[in-house]
């Protein structure tokens, strides 16, 4: 086995946090692994990039990392964030999170979360993957796979030229975790028989990323005075469907000064689609923001406006993806993350969703690894053997939990234009009234329970969501609908 290690080529298509963990944990078993990353190093992305946004990584996500890169997640959350912590430059460890409504507040303790912004996160963990011996290679482009050859096809380019040099690379196995527009999974639904795309829907919401520096104003004391200082923030307006979700930012970052070391936070402030170029070139900004930010000051309010202004490119919440599986047994080419299974973002779900789908992988590959009599019966190499279990174990929960992102607001197709159906508020409010009312004997809302960070398996609040609190919704209305009719008919 460990001569067939050496032997194995792995490459993957992609460098984001599920990629480079992905990486880093098959490296550290033994195989020959190599991440090919069509953009710059994340460090040296424009902070100006949309994809300058924080993540919050919950307890699903933080155990799923954990056990991905250190071995069986057996710590508490705070002990596990902690060691993460100490590997993620630039992350912070928060336990609390706060309300903003119509100029009050209400915060809550909860579960120790990993607040980081996108590209430190990706940095740290590509950092642990090229310590560990995988090779990286950045700016170099996916087009083409030879399928039938496994011949992975890239092109090296600078991000400000088409122009660069083919390279060409034989692989025994194939791992696309190039995110919701994978170009892995669409050159798979062309070539291969045993997979395809079921559907695919895009996010209407636009947001753009403004960081508040300690420098102007941006320390937690005086955006939030009475707060945690990591606190994460959450505000909504209904009158413009927005919402905004605000992160501590760790010292060394936060500023257009290279020398502001103080840190700050970061907002990113979304509203349906259309609106912020609306506002932008009419100049609207004010009443919109200050819709949103009702409890904020002036002078951050206009900092915002400000920084919207200067922001260039606005970001969108990506795609929902569902496919037929999490890849081809066929021809030895497996995906995971966004790749697979993209969502929107209405449930805090994407990377912590990713993260778990590392896990279930390296767990799988170490019992296969383990199981000598098992890869001596079966008739499939390695790889689709590989490939076959990973779906068995993992595609129910990833089609439930884009389901359930995509119904996430009451199921709105283009959810940026309306708000979320009467019915579904119905249904949450009705289920937290029964959770109250039986001592808690009645779990809350399974969406909420998702929401708060639970690691819960997706089908199992899924089938929660979307069968049992349906049931019982509409058990009680139709009882009280029957009980008013019976009593006026008498």
């Amino acid at each position: 086995m460990a001569e067939e290690k050496k032997k194995m080529v792995v490459v993957i298509v992609g460098g984001g946090p599920a990629g480079a963990t992905t990486a880093k944990a098959m490296c550290d078993r033994g195989y020959d692994v190599k991440v090919m990353e069509a953009y710059k190093h994340p460090l040296e992305i424009s902070k100006k990039s949309p994809m300058a946004y924080a993540i919050s990584i919950r307890e699903r996500g933080c155990k799923s990392l954990e056990s991905a890169l250190f071995g069986p997640a057996i710590h508490s959350i705070d002990d596990t964030c902690q060691k993460l912590q100490d590997s993620i430059p630039k992350s912070v460890i928060s336990h609390c999170m706060v309300r903003h409504s119509r100029g009050k507040t209400s915060g809550r303790n909860s579960s120790a979360s990993l607040v980081v912004p996108r590209k430190y996160l990706s940095s740290g963990l590509l950092n642990l993957a090229s310590e560990a011996g995988v090779e990286i290679q950045y700016e170099t482009k996916l087009t083409d796979i030879d399928v039938n050859n496994h011949i992975a096809i890239f092109k090296k380019v600078n991000l400000d030229s088409e122009e660069g040099t083919t390279i060409s690379i034989s692989y025994d196995l194939l791992i696309g975790t190039d995110g919701s527009n994978s170009t892995v999974r669409t050159l798979l639904d062309k070539k291969a028989n045993d997979f395809s795309i079921i559907r695919v829907e895009e996010d209407s919401m636009e947001y753009q990323v403004v960081t508040i520096p300690k420098s102007k104003g941006g320390s937690p004391d005086s955006l939030f005075p009475g707060s945690p200082e990591t606190a994460v923030h959450v505000w909504n307006d209904s009158k413009y469907n927005s919402i905004c979700l605000a992160f501590p930012l760790a010292p060394g970052i936060g500023s257009s000064d290279e020398n502001d070391d103080n840190g700050g936070t970061i907002l990113p402030v979304v509203f349906p689609e259309g609106k912020l170029a609306e506002f932008r070139n009419n100049s609207a900004y004010e009443e919109p923001i200050k819709a949103l930010f009702p409890d904020l000051s002036d002078t951050i309010r206009n900092d915002v406006i400000s920084e919207q202004l200067k922001t260039g490119q606005s970001g969108n919440g990506g795609k929902c993806v569902w496919c037929t599986s999490m890849g081809s047994i066929e021809h030895s080419v497996l995906l995971i993350g966004d790749s697979a299974h993209g969502m929107w973002p209405s449930l805090g779900q994407g990377c912590n969703c990713a993260l778990e789908s590392v896990a279930v992988f390296v767990n799988t590959i170490d019992d296969i690894n383990s199981d000598k009599s098992n890869n001596q019966l079966s008739s499939l190499s390695w790889c689709q053997l590989l490939i076959k279990e990973y779906n068995n174990r993992r595609y129910d929960d990833v089609i439930a939990a884009v389901d359930l992102t995509y119904g996430g607001i009451g199921a709105r197709k283009s959810r940026g234009r309306q708000n979320s159906p009467m019915m579904f508020k119905v249904q949450i409010a009705l289920m937290m009234l029964l959770h109250v009312l039986s001592c808690k004997l009645i779990p809350k809302p399974a969406m909420l329970r998702l929401m708060v960070g639970e690691a819960v398996p997706y089908s199992k609040i899924k089938k929660s969501n979307f069968i049992y609190e349906k049931f019982v919704t509409y058990g009680i209305l139709f009882s009280l609908g029957s009980g008013i009719v019976y009593k006026y008919a008498l």
